[in-house]
């Protein structure tokens, strides 16, 4: 299995920050992720119906919009944009395939205190470690914040708005936790935008880098 060589198992390449950008530019929301096969969706989808018999008051996330985020980048105007793919494909490209398999579920940040709801990913084969580097050292090469949060492989599932009658959705939680799915292939990242309206997020790719 091919190892992405610039980074290795350990953490980020060390960039320099971008010159700052002009005003008025183009911005939209964006984040770099890993898309999920239909048949992965549809598993996690019957994993989510569980949880929302449950009652609990939430906002779900639609099916369609099921991903692996690997970093969120918020609102990025065009140029960093360009230079963001421009350094995900090439680093990109020295990067070998996965196999992962969702499996359980939770809450973050704790089930004492939920906010999100989500069901987990693993690793089957590979090293998804490095993967997400590259995505967190393009943000960083483009001039944005390191992120503080350490890195947890999720699919999420739904906000919370209301944790006042979550008592009957953990233990749903905990009736799921050893759900899971088939192995999966992933041989490629994805830079999304996502527009927000009523109805939800609408998620489009940008460009697509596959693995070496």
């Amino acid at each position: 299995m091919q190892r992405c060589p610039a980074y290795g198992n350990a953490g980020l390449l060390r960039t320099q920050n971008s010159e700052p950008r002009t005003q008025n530019l183009f911005r939209m929301r964006a984040f770099i992720a890993i898309e999920l096969p239909d048949s992965v969706k549809k598993g996690i989808a019957a994993l989510q119906e569980r949880l929302r018999k449950s009652g609990v008051a939430a906002a779900w996330t639609k099916p369609e919009n099921f991903h692996l985020t690997l970093r969120f980048l918020g609102d990025v105007d065009e140029e960093r944009i360009a230079s963001l793919r421009d350094f995900l494909r090439e680093h990109y490209g020295q990067c070998g395939a996965l196999q992962l398999c969702f499996q359980g579920a939770g809450a973050f940040p704790d089930l004492r205190r939920p906010n999100v709801l989500w069901a987990g990913l693993r690793v089957l084969e590979g090293d998804l470690v490095p993967i997400q580097a590259v995505a967190e050292a393009g943000a960083v090469y483009v001039g944005l914040a390191r992120e503080e949060k350490a890195f947890h492989p999720h699919v999420t599932l739904a906000r919370l708005r209301d944790r006042r009658r979550f008592g009957d959705c953990r233990e749903a939680l905990a009736r799921c936790a050893a759900l899971g799915g088939d192995a999966f292939p992933v041989r490629a990242v994805a830079l999304f935008s996502s527009q927000l309206d009523a109805a939800g997020a609408i998620h489009r790719r940008i460009e697509e880098f596959p693995f070496t």
